[in-house]
């Protein structure tokens, strides 16, 4: 089953204040190398990475990637749905499932990734058109997997918010994956949250 994970890094990092968050260090690396590994090492074929602000940094520092493509978003001033709906223009059409990532989660793991797409495989045998989240009671955390179906709702979706409003209309398909995994609900947007999870 081929999926597409289409990773977000073009927000303007505005709660990070003058720093884009995505460049940081992390780890010997930045926020967003450290998040890309662990994604390229997950069972994923296709990423797909979306740049917009500061775009020529966030590909410098890309170039060392291979088996990525990356899409600008020259509509990153929009909102995450536009950013959303530029990787779409690009996934395969091989594709079974949309994985949407955000580039700023570098606690993730690779075997997080990985539970995440084998709870998609396995609704996939039992509900036509699943959409699955990491959820812990009353918290919702990301990455979300869409089934394919779902590209032209996120398509036409007209909101900034990124694809919420889309799974609400859809909450019958939604799959729960409950997880007590603190990685899933965790990204680093405050100068606070980067102090505290950067070791």
């Amino acid at each position: 089953m081929h999926l597409t994970c289409i990773l977000l890094a073009a927000g303007l990092s505005q709660r990070m204040g003058t720093a884009n968050k995505l460049l940081l260090p992390y780890q010997h690396q930045t926020i967003l190398t450290a998040t890309l590994h662990q994604l390229q090492q997950s069972q994923i074929e296709e990423i797909i990475v979306v740049t917009g602000f500061e775009q020529a940094k966030i590909e410098k520092i890309l170039e060392d990637f291979t088996n990525i493509q990356i899409k600008h978003n020259d509509q990153y001033t929009k909102g995450m749905t536009s950013s959303i709906q530029c990787g779409l223009q690009v996934i395969s059409s091989q594709t079974k499932g949309i994985m949407i990532a955000l580039g700023d989660m570098p606690l993730l793991q690779a075997e997080d990734y990985n539970l995440l797409i084998q709870h998609f495989r396995q609704a996939c045998q039992k509900e036509a058109f699943p959409i699955i989240r990491p959820m812990n009671e009353k918290q919702i955390g990301h990455p979300v997997i869409f089934q394919q179906k779902y590209v032209k709702d996120l398509l036409q979706y007209k909101g900034k918010n990124g694809c919420k409003a889309v799974i609400t209309a859809h909450k019958s398909h939604l799959i729960r994956m409950e997880s007590q995994q603190p990685a899933y609900f965790r990204d680093i947007d405050t100068p606070s949250e980067y102090q505290k999870w950067k070791q």
